[in-house]
């Protein structure tokens, strides 16, 4: 095996023929993911080992828990290297162990169905998380909610939208870039 090369394995045991009514929706119709999973993440690139438990809540892997574990030898595990677990990345990439194609018929039944193991699960699994396009409207509502905040404006944004603080803050700094967001404007909007 690579050296440099992530490894993720599933620690859920998966069973296809209890799949298809186990299922939920992830990211754009046609794919669908297990409810909750666990994996196990050995990233050459970090000092720790790390396991993984999932959900999925509205068609997008969410962590429910982390826990870290340091190699042999390795350093003890601070706050510092915690903040730097690339957290998301290893949510897209673990669901795609448990992702699967279907085709459903009218009435919402699984017509067919195949596990996603074609070799390009980051690719699917990127295409299927929602798409947010800053457009000027979408940047006049991130305006909107940044200035009608109070203090921690940004944080408004994120949970507004459901999104990360660092997808949170760069369409701020693009509402700000296009002048929806002034520092006139923010003060005289907490006032």
């Amino acid at each position: 095996m690579d050296e440099h090369r992530l490894r993720i394995q599933g620690l859920t045991r998966t069973d296809r023929a209890s799949a298809p009514g186990g299922l939920v929706p992830y990211g754009r119709e046609g794919l669908l993911v297990l409810p909750a999973y666990g994996v196990e993440v050995d990233d050459p690139r970090s000092p720790y080992l790390y396991e993984i438990e999932v959900v999925v809540i509205d068609g997008q892997a969410r962590c429910d828990e982390l826990r870290v574990l340091r190699r042999p030898a390795g350093p003890p595990v601070t706050s510092e290297s915690l903040r730097r677990v690339p957290l998301a990345t290893y949510l897209m990439l673990s669901a795609s162990l448990f992702t699967y194609h279907a085709q459903l018929d009218e009435n919402g039944d699984v017509v067919f169905m195949q596990s996603t193991g074609s070799g390009d699960e980051a690719a699917l699994v990127r295409a299927a998380r929602p798409q947010t396009k800053a457009t000027d409207t979408h940047l006049r509502e991130v305006a909107r909610i940044y200035m009608e905040s109070g203090k921690k404006p940004t944080l408004a944004v994120q949970r507004a939208y459901g999104v990360s603080r660092a997808t949170a803050a760069r369409w701020v700094r693009a509402a700000r870039d296009k002048k929806f967001i002034t520092d006139t404007n923010k003060k005289e909007s907490t006032r």
